[in-house]
């Protein structure tokens, strides 16, 4: 049986200010990501890849403390469980105008940060025997929010467990993608809302408690 939590119970300025700091972190090293040297060596888990899954991990956890403090601002009951890290089950729950603002800003945003060019990564794990791994080509992917949300739904917990290696049952390799230029535009459009979103709200509370009648 699901269990939710009543949004009292969570600390909205709390969400944001580590919101703010995980993403802080994250962002040095995601720039860094097109530098991370490819291998196919066993054994071969350089200090600049583990820098990615930490950043990978971070990103993760930033979006979705975002999309909380969003949905505890609309008063919407927070999934808790293995839900409350699905980005894309997350991301569903929220009110379409804040969706609306979100996704103009996200599509504006990745345009701007990355100039059309959208790089990720993807970590491959397996046996040694297996040999070289197939590569799919993800040119043709979506570049919607929802989808790409839905696509990236468990990478805080893929990425944070990478170290646990499960033989996989059909194929030979276990794959770990991070599309960290969507995910990092994805991120900071819901910073910039959910700030201007708590801005209003203190205003129009500072407002209320002294007196003033908004125009």
């Amino acid at each position: 049986m699901k269990q939710e939590t009543s949004n009292h119970e969570r600390d909205l300025y709390a969400a944001l200010a580590c919101a703010e700091a995980y993403l802080r972190l994250a962002e040095p090293s995601l720039i860094r990501i097109k530098d991370v040297e490819e291998s196919k060596e066993p054994d071969s888990f350089s200090p600049s890849l583990a820098d990615s899954v930490a950043a990978a991990t971070n990103l993760a956890f930033a979006i979705e403390l975002y999309i909380k403090a969003i949905l505890i601002v609309s008063k919407i009951d927070v999934p808790q469980g293995r839900d409350g890290h699905k980005l894309g089950t997350l991301y569903a729950k929220m009110p379409q105008h804040f969706r609306d603002v979100i996704e103009k800003s996200y599509e504006e945003t990745r345009k701007k940060d990355w100039n059309g060019v959208y790089d990720s990564i993807t970590l491959s794990i397996g046996q040694v025997s297996a040999g070289i791994p197939k590569w799919d080509d993800n040119r043709s992917e979506s570049f919607d929010l929802q989808v790409l949300l839905n696509r990236s739904s468990d990478i805080f917990t893929s990425w944070r467990y990478i170290y646990e290696f499960k033989k996989p049952e059909e194929d030979r390799w276990q794959f770990h993608r991070l599309e960290y230029c969507l995910l990092l535009s994805a991120c900071r459009a819901m910073r910039d809302t959910i700030r201007n979103a708590t801005k209003f709200a203190t205003t129009a509370t500072e407002n209320a408690t002294n007196g003033v009648v908004p125009s």
